[in-house]
């Protein structure tokens, strides 16, 4: 093992509480061989893994219930459109129904929350909301002037 910089602090700091007076090359070789086996002793004790946290029942019942339903298409999100939801929508696509809300629920919510960030920032870019053949919302970043 190469002498780094941190260990020859150390072995400097050890030494000078060690001896009196200016070390012997055996004294610092000593010592050396003393850390590195501290070092060597130290990497080769095991130290578990953490436990993961116990998850109730209910809690994975739920998302058991979540993975059934996203595989047979089923929406999982339960989304409640506000005034204020619906009215940023509209700022984009005025004709959106809600039905086409719900099904791009989350592209809705992020560029809600990424458009409150930059207005708050001052930022140079914006989030804009882009509908696409498939009747899905895509998300763009544009720079303005």
């Amino acid at each position: 093992m190469a002498l780094s910089e941190e260990h020859g602090k150390k072995l400097a700091e050890r030494l000078s509480k060690r001896c009196k007076f200016a070390p012997s090359i055996a004294e610092i070789m000593e010592e050396w061989k003393q850390m590195r086996r501290e070092i060597y002793r130290e990497a080769s004790v095991y130290h578990p893994e953490p436990r993961l946290p116990y998850v109730k029942r209910q809690t994975l019942q739920q998302a058991q219930a979540v993975k059934i339903s996203w595989h047979e298409g089923k929406r999982v999100i339960n989304c409640h459109i506000t005034a204020e939801v619906r009215e940023f929508v509209h700022t984009f696509f005025p004709e959106m129904s809600d039905d086409t809300i719900r099904k791009n629920w989350l592209e809705i919510m992020n560029c809600q929350k990424d458009r409150v960030r930059e207005l708050a920032q001052n930022s140079r870019w914006r989030t804009y909301m882009k509908l696409n053949t498939e009747g899905n919302i895509e998300l763009v970043m544009r720079k303005i002037a």
